[in-house]
């Protein structure tokens, strides 16, 4: 089996969590899905083992820890294990954090994927790292692997993405075309606020973040534009709106109680060509001002 499909397959397994909150802290890792996954796997070991410190210390008594964070934590463990296995004596072999590993080896011995978690007596509060890496390249042999390096948000980028996203639409794997649809959103709105010189207010939040980019480029306030055009404007924001949601409620485990939805290929391909169209605009607005 190659390099990148066994990568491939761990990023699918955590589809419906996938997000590039944290992808600024793997830069070292020259491979765009293991930024991901790295981030990805930061995200759910850190909103998890936060969750759990609601319940630390647990001084002289055991206490209970829900089901649905056991099981997420339980996932990324998971992975981060398989993954080091298939990275070993490759140029993308990592190191777990010596603290964090700890607290992974103490984790395995009371999680449960089912009816909660037992936390064990005398287990302290956890030092969450939100600046910090949890993996670190480790000691690797060189070898050459052909991999796609991308560090420019540009055109082709997103022609890249929307090819990969539409592909997933044929495979039937709708939520992996709406994750990439929103990942792609996120990137593009994070470059074009970097490259005004501001740092993105959250990348986790993408409403925010499209609101941040409409405020830096000033887009289309000026009372000289035509009306028509305005309107047509109002109507990415409804783009981008239907996205975040639709992501939420489809796609994404976090969304406790809310209504999940079925979707056609057909919705699908118009997720993947509005995130498109969005993307492409903004970048084309950010070229402009910054030329």
């Amino acid at each position: 089996m190659s390099l990148d499909n066994s990568i491939e397959i761990k990023y699918r397994e955590l589809d419906k969590y996938l997000t590039i909150e944290y992808v600024e802290l793997y830069q070292d890792f020259h491979h765009r899905t293991l930024q991901e996954i790295f981030s990805t796997l930061h995200s759910l070991l850190i909103s998890n083992y936060n969750a759990m410190n609601s319940r630390l210390p647990t001084g002289d008594y055991t206490n209970h820890f829900w089901a649905d964070q056991s099981r997420e934590l339980i996932l990324a463990i998971d992975v981060i294990d398989g993954l080091q296995r298939i990275l070993k004596s490759t140029e993308y072999a990592f190191d777990v954090d010596p603290y964090y590993r700890d607290v992974i080896e103490k984790s395995k011995n009371f999680l449960s994927p089912s009816g909660g978690s037992e936390i064990p007596k005398h287990m302290e509060k956890i030092e969450l790292y939100y600046k910090i890496p949890i993996f670190t390249k480790g000691d690797k042999k060189k070898i050459v692997v052909d991999t796609p390096k991308i560090k420019t948000i540009d055109h082709e980028y997103i022609k890249d993405i929307s090819a990969r996203a539409m592909e997933d639409v044929k495979q039937n794997h709708f939520d992996s075309a709406i994750t990439k649809s929103r990942t792609l959103l996120e990137e593009v709105f994070c470059h074009a606020i970097e490259r005004k010189g501001q740092v993105p207010v959250t990348s986790g939040k993408i409403h925010q973040l499209y609101k941040q980019v409409k405020d830096l480029y000033n887009m289309h306030s000026d009372k000289e534009t035509d009306q028509r055009i305005k309107t047509l404007l109002s109507g990415l924001s409804k783009i981008v709106t239907a996205i975040a949601e639709m992501r939420n409620k489809d796609s994404d485990a976090h969304g406790v109680g809310s209504t999940r939805i079925d979707i056609h290929e057909y919705h699908a391909r118009l997720f993947v060509n509005s995130a498109m169209l969005v993307a492409d605009f903004i970048l084309s607005v950010e070229n402009r001002a910054n030329q």
